[in-house]
């Protein structure tokens, strides 16, 4: 999905997707990029810091990144979540959270430049929506 939006209804429920390129961190090509009532969520490529702050102040609800492997070549046996990747942004592997916005970053199956992985095991996540009280 590229400067897209795909709502989804299931059993009289709504979850808006939107799907954004990596270097897109304004609203320009789309009019409300959150739709009201209804859970929303990014989809983007890169967990880039700028995305993310951009996500947090339009109300997005969630946002799923990958790209970072993890870090690949992870230190995380000396302190959490330290990588090369975290040279290029904080937001390496897991969930993190910021002013009431949420971002997942996973680390996926494959690697990028170096066939190999060290201390960044892959993953695939499932994730299971539930109605909040």
């Amino acid at each position: 999905m590229r400067q897209e939006r795909a709502p989804i209804q299931l059993n009289g429920e709504t979850i808006s997707l939107i799907g954004v390129d990596d270097s897109q961190t304004d609203d320009s090509w789309i009019d409300h990029p959150v739709m009201p009532d209804t859970v929303n969520i990014l989809l983007t490529h890169v967990p880039v810091s700028a995305g993310f702050d951009w996500a947090v102040e339009q109300g997005f609800d969630l946002v799923l990144a990958g790209d970072s492997h993890g870090g690949q070549l992870s230190l995380n046996f000396l302190k959490r979540r330290i990588s090369f990747y975290g040279l290029y942004t904080p937001y390496v592997s897991g969930l993190y959270e910021k002013s009431g916005g949420q971002i997942y970053v996973n680390r996926g199956i494959g690697t990028t430049i170096l066939p190999i992985r060290l201390g960044a095991r892959p993953e695939i996540t499932v994730f299971e929506l539930t109605r909040g009280s």
